[in-house]
């Protein structure tokens, strides 16, 4: 709610940072960090270049291919959305010691250790009927 005050949307802002952290990336490369669709991606950058906080620039080996850049209109931007993110990550850590927190960290590690090994089985339409 709070970036919504700066006229950006969390989607927008996560775009910003993930271009922001891989400056000359592709659209679908973003797409990808992001954990989003191509067309969602594109129509997220299609909103921040209209904008003016990021250009997508040609490469040069590739015509077909167009690569993002965050332009200086975004450099005052990140250091808002920068402060704002500290800000609420001490919100939501109040009251949470440092062990807390890094037992909590060891956990999530592992769950995320257990979905990357378990033996999943590829769920086709016919499984995913409801009955």
């Amino acid at each position: 709610m709070r970036a919504r005050t700066m006229g950006m949307t969390l989607a927008q802002w996560r775009a910003i940072y993930a271009i922001s952290r891989a400056q000359g990336a592709t659209q679908r490369s973003i797409a990808e960090a992001m954990d989003v669709g191509d067309v969602t991606a594109g129509r997220l950058v299609d909103r921040l270049a209209e904008k003016g906080w990021i250009e997508r620039r040609v490469d040069l080996d590739d015509r077909r291919v167009h690569r993002l850049y965050l332009t200086p209109a975004a450099g005052p931007l990140l250091e808002q959305l920068s402060m704002l993110g500290e800000d609420e990550q001490r919100n939501q850590l109040t009251g949470v010691s440092a062990q807390e927190l890094a037992r909590m960290s060891d956990v999530l590690d592992r769950m995320i250790a257990n979905l990357e090994q378990a033996d999943m089985p590829l769920l086709t339409p016919d499984h995913m009927a409801i009955e």
